[in-house]
């Protein structure tokens, strides 16, 4: 989770990778793909998510054992509302160990905001 960001922000970033690593496994593997597949990526989309929560929030939504990504944002807004942690970053986050120019979620988040806002330059003369 970036500094400034709330659990429906993040939330909605892993829901981005999910998305496109569940596009990828399908163009990947064809007609073998099976829905025990999507199970695997659900999961560690959800101990991404768990794991890159500020550190106390973390540990709460952790405690509780969430089935599902959507069970642990529940609880990591509850616990945002509650104690005012939203504007904090987890110090222990797994992708702040990696150079920016080669984490792979970066470079994904930098693809989407370019088709997202492309910029248009106008000449002047």
């Amino acid at each position: 989770m970036r500094q400034g960001e709330t659990a429906n922000d993040f939330y909605d970033y892993i829901n981005v990778l999910l998305g496109g690593a569940e596009t990828a496994l399908k163009e990947e593997v064809g007609e073998g793909y099976t829905d025990d597949m999507l199970k695997a990526l659900t999961s560690i989309a959800l101990d991404m998510f768990i794991k890159g929560l500020p550190a106390d929030i973390c540990r709460s939504v952790d405690a509780i054992k969430p089935k599902d990504l959507e069970e642990a944002l529940k609880e990591a807004v509850r616990i945002e509302q509650h104690t005012g942690l939203r504007r904090r970053s987890h110090p222990t986050n797994p992708m702040s160990a990696i150079p920016e120019e080669t984490a792979s979620t970066t470079v994904l988040t930098d693809e989407i905001e370019e088709q997202e806002s492309p910029v248009h330059y106008r000449i002047i003369r």
